[in-house]
């Protein structure tokens, strides 16, 4: 009986242990695996962090990817999409640069034309002609849109018919191959501005645009190798060229279709506007060059338009030259006057400020007061004083009062009589070597 009832304990006993280390097993294995989750989490959400002041560094850290982002890239094509060469393949999963439902996106560097319906790509096509550079009538860039289709357009000024003809800015057209009364067709391999395309592809683009699509014009720098001295005050890989040196507005409608006077009608863009593409993270602006802090400017309404700006001044072999960087959205804290600056240091941020706003510039409708989204972009010359407007030339534009003033980001033929420096030569190697 004794005996009967040790066991009986004993065996209680067993039981009661292994409950417990059950128990304690259990929830043990729920505190594992929550931990686990709650760490999972907190990679994902900050797994990315860009925090720098240089060049260098900065671009060292925009290579890093999330290791969470191993989905296949969005296609842009469609399974009918039409290419003019293996090479245009590229563009089905690159992000359109501003289009984002419908409209035309031309790349002069490429010479390539793509069209995009309901976001998706539906063909890319070649560009014939475009005009040379750096001339008053360089064929424009920047966000325009259609504003008249005719078939047949007969040019007073180049006293030509273009058929297929779509005006995109000013005297500016997308067009066929030009001919004369007699039917001889032009055999010029340069443009007077217009975007001439072949009969055919001009058809194809006439056939597809609608009044009012938008058209963005750009270049690209990927032909272009910069100097070994200079930085470029972006993130070099994630840049565009939104409007070129030159690049023409049209400040007065005295001469149209008066082709030896035209010119007069004209102001002409005295930097380079950079834009960044879509998917950019990086957005610091950086010096140059070494130099020296000349000018900070802070947005107000006597900004002329340029925002926050900053100007370093540069000693060269040829004496003293400017940089100066416009529309920032932030200036680095506590840059000022008479500070030293080495090149790559980071000194603002990319924005659209001008006129005493942070948003003034707009992809649509400009001003303070706009619902359209802001315009980011750069507006970067190379001059030869440390000044806002034109540094030599005195007071020849006129304001909105048609009064005699200096200019601001656009000025008459020729740029370099005013004291303004071609900023692509200044940033890259000639083309030419």
């Amino acid at each position: 009986m004794g005996f009967r009832l040790l066991c009986f304990r004993s065996s209680q006993g067993v039981y009661l242990y292994m409950k417990r280390v059950i128990i304690w097993s259990v929830i043990t294995i729920f505190l594992i695996f929550g931990l686990v989750f709650l760490s999972s989490q907190s990679y994902r959400e900050y797994n990315f962090v860009v925090s720098s002041s240089s060049a260098q560094e900065s671009n060292s850290l925009s290579s890093v990817s999330s290791t969470d982002n191993l989905s296949p890239p969005l296609n842009y094509c469609l399974e009918t999409t039409e290419f003019s060469s293996e090479d245009d393949k590229q563009l089905c999963f690159q992000p359109p640069y501003l289009i984002k439902n419908r409209g035309l996106e031309i790349n002069l560097t490429k010479r390539k034309v793509a069209l995009y319906d309901d976001g998706k790509l539906v063909a890319v096509l070649p560009l014939s002609y475009q005009s040379p550079e750096n001339v008053w009538f360089e064929s424009p860039t920047g966000l325009y849109k259609i504003r008249t289709k005719e078939k047949l357009h007969w040019s007073t000024i180049g006293k030509v018919w273009m058929p297929y003809s779509m005006q995109y800015y000013e005297d500016f057209f997308l067009h066929g191959i030009p001919y004369y009364p007699d039917g001889r067709k032009l055999t010029s391999t340069v443009s007077g501005g217009c975007l001439r395309f072949a009969d055919e592809v001009a058809q194809k683009l006439y056939e597809f645009v609608k009044i009012g699509d938008p058209v963005l014009v750009y270049a690209t720098l990927d032909n272009l190798t910069p100097k070994e001295d200079i930085i470029f005050p972006l993130d070099l890989e994630s840049s565009y060229i939104f409007q070129r040196f030159y690049n023409p507005w049209r400040r007065f409608r005295r001469f149209s279709g008066d082709r030896a006077h035209l010119d007069l009608d004209y102001y002409n863009h005295t930097g380079v506007d950079f834009k960044l593409k879509r998917d950019a993270i990086n957005k610091n602006v950086y010096a140059v060059q070494d130099g020296k802090v000349a000018k900070v400017i802070s947005t107000s309404k006597d900004d002329q338009g340029m925002g926050n700006t900053i100007i370093l001044e540069h000693q060269t072999d040829r004496g003293y030259i400017y940089s100066l960087y416009a529309h920032l959205s932030s200036i680095k804290a506590g840059l000022k006057e008479g500070d030293t600056v080495r090149g790559g240091d980071m000194i603002g941020t990319i924005g659209s400020s001008g006129f005493g706003c942070l948003n003034y510039w707009r992809l649509g409708r400009n001003g303070c007061d706009s619902n359209d989204p802001p315009n980011e972009f750069l507006h970067f010359e190379i001059k030869t004083a440390p000044v806002l407007g034109n540094p030599s030339g005195g007071k020849v534009c006129f304001n909105r009062y048609n009064k005699h003033t200096f200019c601001y980001g656009y000025a008459p033929n020729p740029l370099s009589r005013l004291g303004y420096i071609d900023p692509i030569s200044f940033l890259f190697e000639s083309q030419n070597n």
